[in-house]
């Protein structure tokens, strides 16, 4: 489970990435959407049921499940929200290059809290 984290996590920098070339290059606006959007799909993807394992091996004989993944939840919303937002005000104020920089840079904080976290799958 933890290599499919550290896929998932992997794929978010990445499409930032390409989608920062690409918007300073000139390609087609409808091809760069595709890519992305497929890298999206890819990531995301796995992240609903991966999220769901993990919550369960570490809160396995709890009782806590509903609670953990519940606060799983709120924690990714609000870093989807301010990850919008201020990418949002970066990309309005210095462009969008920069804007996708900033995810970039978020997209590796949390490839970098992926490869430490530890495996939770029970052996």
């Amino acid at each position: 489970r933890r290599l499919f984290l550290i896929g998932c996590c992997l794929v978010l920098p990445v499409r930032a990435l390409l989608t920062a070339c690409f918007l300073s290059a000139d390609y087609p606006m409808l091809q760069t959407l595709v890519v992305c959007q497929l890298l999206d799909g890819l990531g995301m993807g796995l992240w609903d049921p991966l999220l769901v394992l993990i919550t369960r091996d570490i809160t396995e004989s709890t009782g806590c499940f509903n609670l953990a993944f519940g606060c799983l939840r709120v924690v990714f919303s609000a870093g989807a929200f301010f990850s919008s937002l201020i990418s949002g005000q970066i990309a309005q104020q210095l462009g969008f290059s920069l804007g996708f920089a900033f995810l970039v840079v978020i997209g590796f904080l949390a490839l970098l809290l992926a490869v430490a976290f530890p495996e939770t799958s029970p052996r």
